[in-house]
């Protein structure tokens, strides 16, 4: 920090350790008349210094007494909701609902929770259009922060939902490869297969076999696998890229330059700190 020097009008920046006595703990008042305009004296000379034995803390900036609460937690979190609704075009519903979660009875939250720390974790997703059996698949790998990381989309057909979520939870495996990933968490909006590849007891339809089996062969390329199933709305990112990875309009830098669309979604996923 510096202090402007007013005199004979030049601007010659003195640094406030300048008019500090440090043997003293106090203001140097030679220095602060020569340095500061007398309009300015009595301010700086009335501030005290703190005890120079006290260690430095961290403050709260949101509370009058520098603590943190989760009521003024909340209110910091409220206001980034509408400011991101009056700059993003965010719909007031959605910010609404996204600063209250909804958990179901089992106790799951329904939207994006950050991995620990030092942790990836990927979303899979498959769109599938009945009538034509086209299907987009897609795979986002994200950190701590909330930040892509990684992904990759991918267009083809398939001839249920539960082949294709297969197929997706395939691409998520391949682009943990890619990142040379050991250990990671993978989160799938189908309940049935993230069963089938927690616990080899549960079975699942016979259109999707084949690529279970393919994903347990692989598992043993990787130290850990988190298998963890999600409710849509936790899953919103991956379903945006495997959309439009259907309607073969997915933009082929999604990843480095997600569009306005994907950071409005990432944006609202980043609800709480990492664990």
């Amino acid at each position: 920090m510096n202090l402007r020097h007013y005199d004979l009008h030049l601007e010659i920046f003195t640094p406030v350790a300048a008019i500090i006595n440090r043997d003293s703990n106090s203001w140097n008042l030679d220095v602060i008349s020569l340095s500061i305009p007398l309009e300015a004296r009595q301010a700086v000379i009335t501030t005290q210094f703190g005890s120079a034995s006290d260690h430095d803390r961290q403050l709260w900036a949101h509370s009058s007494l520098g603590e943190y609460s989760v009521k003024s937690g909340y209110a910091v979190q409220i206001a980034s909701m509408r400011l991101a609704h009056e700059f993003l075009l965010i719909p007031q519903k959605l910010y609404k609902s996204l600063a209250s979660p909804i958990l179901n009875p089992d106790g799951v939250v329904h939207y994006w929770i950050n991995p620990k720390l030092g942790m990836i974790k990927i979303n899979t997703d498959a769109a599938w259009n009945k009538d034509s059996a086209e299907c987009g698949l897609a795979a986002v790998a994200r950190n701590s922060l909330g930040k892509i990381v990684g992904g990759m989309h991918n267009y083809g057909s398939s001839i249920s939902v539960m082949a294709v979520e297969a197929l997706a939870i395939k691409l998520g495996l391949s682009l943990a490869s890619s990142l040379s990933l050991s250990s990671f968490q993978l989160e799938s909006d189908s309940l049935v297969l993230v069963s089938s590849l927690s616990n080899h007891l549960y079975t699942v339809d016979w259109t999707a076999a084949r690529s279970i089996d393919w994903i347990r062969e692989n598992l043993n390329l990787f130290l850990q696998v988190n298998w963890r199933w999600v409710s849509r709305k936790a899953n919103e990112a991956a379903d945006w890229v495997a959309s439009l990875a259907l309607r073969r309009v997915c933009p082929l830098d999604w990843v480095s330059s997600p569009p306005s669309s994907l950071m409005r979604i990432l944006l609202f996923d980043v609800v709480s700190p990492p664990p």
